[in-house]
């Protein structure tokens, strides 16, 4: 019998020395060790949860002294909350602290405290406001995150990130983060100030209904920038965490942030990349949350940028700086082109994975947001050149998500009116970085980069009244002089390029992009300060989207013309009364009905004469175009040809010794291909005879006739068409 109790009682050993094992418990002394111990106090109890953090193979240490009474530490439970509240929130957390522990490690029997103490978590009474909620005390957080072993700073990033999410969780429906940011453009196209003064309906034959759209007081142009408040432009009906009101969960993560924020910020540079991932989700979460950060900027802010590549600014040149011996090459006159239009530059990123950098700049974003809602923006404004540095350079990243959170982010950084000085130093580098990305395959990043463009350009430059960056449009234009070319175009071809982006997102694949592209010249060419400079520019893009498939592309492409005439008619009043009393705009010997789509009615006066200004300037070179060797760009021409002559009319008879040959041109090219065997050209060539005859509803015959009578095919067959649209043209 003695020998079966031996065999019992040795196995009985072994099976506790296995659980042990399992457990991660102490050694075998540990029953003897509990027997002989004195029940501990809190202050003890404390003592013994920090004894876990050493090596569990260790001997036991000595039964400590009693402590001397020692001030109370920070900690996340509040001092004046009742003692059943805390029990309470105490016993949720427990449960939420065993089930993690049991997922992480199923064979574990215990969780983040003593194996041995099998009541260390039955009763929230015994927790003292050194410990946190969740049986982790605020120093304890932070020496395993600064700890050198991998295994301690994840178990303490991963329990600090479950705190505060346990801790967000409590709040309910009463808290929700900060809204995003939505700020609205400088410029309202409803308040742009016109010249004219109210003085009644001058002009008599116009609708009651469109006048009363302009009867309003002339007023300063400096009054069309809008003027608003963070707040009033973030607000929502749910407030953040504010540890002013008594809040204590706000209390607790604004200690938390206090006792762990070093901490946190220095694992954004950790070298395992689960580190570095719920360190930013936990200062993620702590900045949405609304906490102060004014304490932590100077030491959150060098933690950031080490994990983003370095860039400089050259506010002469007004671009940004990558590579330092290549830009002073460039300035020298070096064959260089300059960096901003190096699209194939590539940057050598610090952090390695794409979700992290995502991650950095969505933190970047929560910050702000979390600044404006409470409205403490000041804080970041020793840094605000460092963040437009930072989230250029996020605009070159390999990523595509990036680039589209950098742009949306940068699109509403420059739109800050507090921050609209810094803005206007960079808009005019911003608008030039943002022209690349127009030519990525991604739709997403080439509609994030519109927006980016947009809100660069319309940077409100107070003291000239105008954009700050629209310098940008030239080169989104690809404009050049003709009179000028670089001498480093002699060494290297490439420094003479230049690409016309516009007109590759005006005829985009994705509907989209169009639409947004359309919308951007809108917005420039009626609420801009200084449109004045641009509209000849912008102007062939807007009628060119009037060819577009999409309905909707259509209809805006024409509300916009439509709407920049009702500003020509409001602030040149005295013409517009001339023109329509003496009939001197109009014949009425011609045609003006059944016009081709997309017509509906005939043009207002106000966008025929808008339109009829800027056309000389660019009628000649699409004229060209007719004879062009690519069928596309021809084909593009004739039709782009039928809509200037819609507005134009009769005023086509100035210049038509030069128009009406290029025309005809045009139609010997195309009909040669035709009988060559080339079926592609015969779209052309009915729309180069529909084009002839539309010209004939607005001309007399004895105009055109002595014009068209030359020898070839070709003349009498353009003679034939004009006298087809004279018919119902008035003698």
């Amino acid at each position: 019998m003695s020998d079966i109790n031996a065999i019992f009682a040795a196995m009985k050993e072994e099976a506790e020395d296995e659980l042990r094992l399992r457990c991660m418990t102490k050694p075998k002394k540990m029953k003897k060790k509990k027997k002989q111990r004195e029940p501990r106090n809190d202050q003890a109890r404390s003592v013994l949860f920090a004894s876990n953090d050493n090596d569990n193979n260790s001997a036991p240490p000595p039964s400590p002294p009693p402590p001397p009474p020692v001030p109370p530490k920070v900690a996340l439970d509040i001092d004046s909350r009742s003692s059943t509240t805390c029990k309470q929130d105490t016993t949720i957390l427990k449960t939420s602290i065993l089930a993690w522990s049991r997922e992480k490690d199923p064979n574990s029997m215990h969780a983040l405290g003593d194996s041995d103490d099998e009541d260390s978590f039955d009763d929230g009474d015994n927790l003292t406001s050194t410990s946190t909620a969740r049986g982790w005390s605020i120093d304890r957080f932070s020496s395993a995150i600064n700890s050198s072993d991998v295994s301690s700073r994840l178990d303490g990033l991963t329990a600090l990130h479950l705190a505060i999410t346990e801790l967000l969780a409590t709040v309910g429906n009463n808290f929700a983060p900060p809204p995003p940011l939505n700020l609205p453009p400088p410029y309202d196209p409803n308040r742009i100030a016109l010249t004219h003064r109210e003085q009644g309906a001058l002009v008599s034959d116009m609708a009651p209904d469109q006048w009363s759209e302009w009867n309003r007081t002339h007023s300063t142009l400096m009054s069309q920038f809008q003027t608003f408040t963070c707040t009033d432009a973030t607000s929502d009906s749910s407030t953040p965490l504010d540890a002013s009101s008594n809040n204590s969960t706000s209390a607790q993560l604004q200690a938390l942030l206090n006792g762990c924020g070093c901490a946190i910020f220095r694992c954004f540079g950790d070298e395992v990349e689960k580190c570095r991932s719920l360190a930013l989700r936990c200062a993620n979460d702590i900045a949405l949350s609304g906490v102060d950060f004014g304490k932590h900027v100077g030491l959150l802010m060098p933690a950031l940028f080490v994990r983003i590549p370095p860039v400089s600014f050259d506010a002469e040149m007004n671009v940004f700086v990558h590579n330092a011996e290549e830009h002073d090459c460039h300035r020298r006159g070096g064959a260089v082109t300059r960096q901003d239009k190096d699209d194939s530059r590539t940057i050598a990123v610090v952090e390695t994975s794409e979700e992290l950098r995502l991650g950095l700049c969505e933190f970047i974003s929560s910050l702000i947001r979390g600044a404006v809602a409470r409205n403490s923006l000041s804080i970041l404004d020793p840094y605000f050149s460092d963040l437009v540095l930072a989230l250029y350079t996020m605009l070159r990243d390999p990523c595509p998500d990036v680039k589209v959170r950098a742009s949306d982010l940068l699109t509403q950084l420059v739109r800050v009116p507090h921050w609209e000085p810094g803005s206007k130093v960079f808009a005019l580098a911003l608008a030039r970085a943002a022209v690349p990305n127009l030519r990525h395959r991604n739709a997403r990043v080439r509609l994030a980069t519109i927006g980016l463009f947009e809100a660069s350009v319309c940077v409100p430059n107070r003291a000239k009244i105008r954009g700050a960056g629209s310098d940008g449009i030239v080169d989104l234009i690809g404009f050049k002089e003709d009179n000028v070319i670089p001498i480093a175009s002699y060494y290297s071809a490439q420094c003479n390029v230049a690409v016309n982006f516009l007109a590759e997102l005006a005829i985009d694949k994705n509907a989209r992009v169009r639409e947004r592209c359309c919308e951007m010249l809108a917005y420039f060419m009626v609420c801009l300060p200084d449109r004045y400079d641009h509209q000849t520019r912008l102007l062939p893009y807007v009628l060119n989207l009037y060819l577009d498939p999409v309905v909707s592309i259509r209809q805006l492409a024409m509300g916009t013309v439509d709407r920049l005439g009702a500003q020509y008619e409001a602030e040149h009043p005295e013409e517009i009364i001339e023109r329509r009393q003496y009939g001197v705009d109009g014949d009425g010997r011609c045609n003006y009905s059944n016009l081709p789509p997309p017509f509906q009615r005939r043009p207002r006066l106000g966008a025929r004469i808008f339109v009829r200004s800027n056309t000389r300037r660019f009628l000649t070179a699409l004229l060209m175009e007719l004879s062009f060797w690519r069928s596309k760009t021809r084909d593009q021409s004739a039709e782009l040809l039928k809509v200037l002559i819609v507005y134009n009319e009769e005023h086509l008879v100035r210049n038509l010794s030069k128009t009406l040959p290029l025309v005809v041109k045009g139609l010997q090219v195309a009909t040669s291909d035709v009988k060559s065997g080339d079926r592609t050209s015969e779209a052309l060539v009915e729309s180069l005879e529909a084009c002839l005859e539309l010209m004939g509803r607005y001309i007399s015959e004895e105009v055109y006739q002595p014009l068209l009578s030359k020898d070839g095919d070709q003349y009498v067959k353009a003679l034939d068409c004009m006298m087809r649209g004279s018919k119902n043209y008035r003698r």
